[in-house]
């Protein structure tokens, strides 16, 4: 599900919108931006995607996940289990408010 590492995620990849014309096309059609700001926090970062899955707002949506320099292998999961998220590596930890200001 998805259009390229960087192109649209979550329900909008799955509307066939094209990357050459998709992205005035998200603009328009983007109702949700969720982001994550992540520090060490793998399995509950992974409870909140897969809730997030399993039921997902009405609308086109995109998910960010900020990690900041994690050493338990979050990014490495939202990577494997979660290819559709946006994810945004942060090569030390600049905490909550720069993280989320980044995405």
């Amino acid at each position: 599900m998805g259009i390229g590492r960087e192109g649209a995620r979550g329900p909008l990849a799955e509307s066939g919108a094209s990357e050459a014309g998709g992205a005035a096309r998200r603009a328009e059609e983007m109702v949700l931006s969720v982001i994550i700001a992540n520090y060490n926090g793998r399995d509950l970062l992974a409870g909140c995607l897969e809730s997030l899955y399993r039921q997902p707002p009405k609308g086109c949506f995109e998910v960010f996940v900020v990690d900041d320099a994690s050493s338990d292998g979050s990014a490495e999961m939202v990577e494997v289990r979660f290819p559709q998220v946006h994810l945004l590596r942060n090569e030390e930890n600049v905490h909550y408010g720069r993280s989320n200001n980044r995405a």
